[in-house]
């Protein structure tokens, strides 16, 4: 339960308690978790739908979990690659005519997480778009700056900062860092963990978890 106001933290409690706190509590068996076994091939699908006009395509990798070290980085290479406007791959795929639009991110998860990148095109600039993005991942070590790595981090913090001008927004942010990241570290020092990755760390997550690892990709194209 999560209350929001000028209330009396004892009183609703207390109120608490007294309505949800009668309820008697029942034993959940706890659920047995199998991990994934390692992905050691790249894995393609492609499906045909009548209702398609344009191709959609998502690739992904899996990556590390929600709140641990290398996350702060992946969110900073996530900035940089496919967050908005001024990312690469809008860049690079959207302005030069490649594709309609581009994204990228990942589930946020605390185990089995996935780290995607999506595009819409053309159906036959399938090749293309693909070959420009896992160009652009592979010249990245080498194009890569400083100065950035630090926008890139300075748009994250300043996003966050926008978002929890409004108390809803981080009432959301406590209660998730709690129940699905296991940890309210993550929301106390979100800033200062994003404000510590380096150029090197995005490099080493790029290296690490994608540019060494197999993926899984599907493309949905209109079935003519």
């Amino acid at each position: 339960i999560v209350v929001v106001g000028d209330v009396e933290p004892s009183e609703v409690k207390s109120f608490v308690e007294e309505t949800f706190g009668k309820e008697v509590g029942k034993p959940v068996k706890r659920a047995q978790y199998v991990p994934e076994p390692e992905q050691l091939e790249n894995r393609f699908k492609e499906i045909k739908d009548k209702r398609l006009e344009r191709a959609y395509w998502i690739i992904g990798w899996r990556v590390m979990p929600v709140a641990v070290k290398d996350y702060y980085a992946l969110l900073v290479l996530d900035q940089i690659l496919g967050n908005g406007r001024t990312s690469l791959f809008y860049k690079e795929l959207v302005e030069k005519g490649l594709a309609y639009s581009v994204s990228s991110g990942d589930f946020a998860r605390p185990r089995d997480n996935i780290f995607v990148i999506s595009a819409s095109f053309e159906p036959s600039r399938y090749k293309e778009v693909k070959e420009r993005v896992m160009q652009i991942l592979r010249e990245l070590p080498q194009t890569l700056t400083d100065e950035e790595v630090q926008k890139a981090k300075q748009r994250i913090i300043n996003s966050e900062v926008f978002a929890l001008e409004r108390v809803q927004r981080e009432a959301y942010y406590i209660g998730y860092s709690l129940t699905v990241v296991g940890l309210l570290d993550y929301y106390l020092y979100f800033e200062s963990n994003i404000r510590s990755v380096r150029k090197k760390d995005v490099l080493n997550v790029l290296e690490k978890y994608i540019l060494s690892k197999s993926y899984s990709e599907i493309l949905m194209v209109p079935e003519r």
